[in-house]
């Protein structure tokens, strides 16, 4: 007498949600760059002022421009299928950092991470929910 257990279907189905799961991350992923982009894109699309005008007061969101340039030289790019990022192209506005964090005289305009803190949810929820529908889907 012998018992024999097959877990040939259990291997197969296995690898079946990790590419759904690696898919779902994905999208996911792609989502998140996407929606961090377009918050920050328009927190830096404040009304326009002159230089030489004083502007609006420092600190509050949607940041005042003059030319624009910051908001063009926000990028995105998939780094990994699970990484990417938002980035202002120093080649463009080499002045982001100097925004972002503030100077001894200029207080902080956190574009970047005020974006991020406004879709952090929506995009944690989107990961969960792909990730749900994805080994839903695998499994069947």
């Amino acid at each position: 007498m012998s018992v024999t257990f097959d877990m040939s279907g259990w291997v197969a189905k296995n690898a079946r949600v990790k590419a759904a799961l690696a898919e779902a991350v994905k999208k996911s992923v792609d989502f998140g760059i996407q929606s961090v982009h377009e918050e920050a894109v328009k927190n830096l699309t404040g009304p326009h002022y002159q230089i030489g005008e004083r502007g609006p007061m420092t600190g509050q969101m949607p940041i005042p421009r003059i030319t624009g340039n910051l908001a063009r030289s926000l990028k995105q790019r998939r780094m990994k299928p699970e990484l990417g990022a938002v980035y202002a192209d120093s080649n463009t506005a080499n002045y982001a950092a100097y925004v972002h964090d503030g100077t001894k005289y200029v207080k902080p305009r956190r574009f970047l991470g005020d974006a991020v803190k406004m879709k952090k949810e929506a995009i944690l929820r989107r990961f969960s929910n792909n990730c749900k529908l994805a080994i839903r889907r695998a499994g069947q």
